[in-house]
């Protein structure tokens, strides 16, 4: 089963008296786009009555099971390609650039998918995130990052690579990386501190995306 859970919608943090409903495997892709839309749209007419920093918090939440699990769930085994472009996780290839890049369209991100995919991954995360929610790691060690991203906590991240990009998970103390894989040939979802993609980089530079509030605020407004 596929599900799109708010895990942290009926905190009395926020004292939402509603469920927001769960999206099941056997629901379409468009119709999780769907649900995560309307989830979205509860969260941002909840920031007129309720502590905008908790909605912010269950919106960041949101959005990383979203990526990190039910999109991924859908988009896995996806044929890497060097000029993938699909926009459907059931057929054609797809670029790690564009994984990313479409992947974040379809969470009801506002950008362009094909400029943004073909850019530089620092750019394209300078682009997504502000400065304060971005961090270099030059020289890069992959033990030291994965040790840095569980310090932070549950985050979800955009990182950029010598020549690669994905997305980094923590939640409870386990750091993954979700990214379409050269080396694989596919759509993965692996341990960080195991990832050969990882590993063997000079340079990394990662966005945190859910604790950006500029980025969560921008996504929920764009629902409004």
């Amino acid at each position: 089963m596929r599900y799109l859970i708010l895990p942290f919608l009926l905190l009395a943090a926020i004292n939402i008296r509603h469920e927001i409903p769960l999206i099941k495997r056997e629901t379409t892709y468009d119709g999780c786009k769907q649900q995560l839309t309307e989830q979205r749209l509860q969260l941002a007419h909840a920031l007129k009555n309720y502590n905008k920093d908790s909605i912010y918090k269950v919106a960041g939440s949101l959005l990383q099971e979203a990526i990190a699990t039910t999109y991924f769930e859908w988009w896995k085994n996806r044929p890497w390609d060097y000029y993938g472009k699909t926009e459907k996780p059931d057929s054609g290839s797809i670029a790690c650039g564009y994984f990313v890049t479409t992947i974040l369209k379809h969470c009801g991100v506002s950008l362009d998918r094909v400029a943004l995919a073909e850019d530089y991954s620092e750019n394209m995360i300078k682009k997504l995130v502000t400065k304060n929610h971005i961090k270099k790691f030059v020289p890069y060690d992959n033990d030291i990052f994965v040790n840095y991203i569980k310090a932070q906590g549950d985050g979800l991240y955009v990182i950029g690579l010598d020549n690669h990009t994905g997305f980094i998970s923590c939640k409870q103390g386990e750091v993954w990386f979700v990214h379409s894989s050269v080396l694989t040939g596919r759509v993965v979802k692996e341990k960080a501190i195991d990832a050969t993609t990882l590993t063997y980089n000079r340079y990394g530079v990662t966005g945190c995306l859910t604790k950006d509030t500029a980025f969560i605020g921008k996504w929920l407004r764009v629902c409004r």
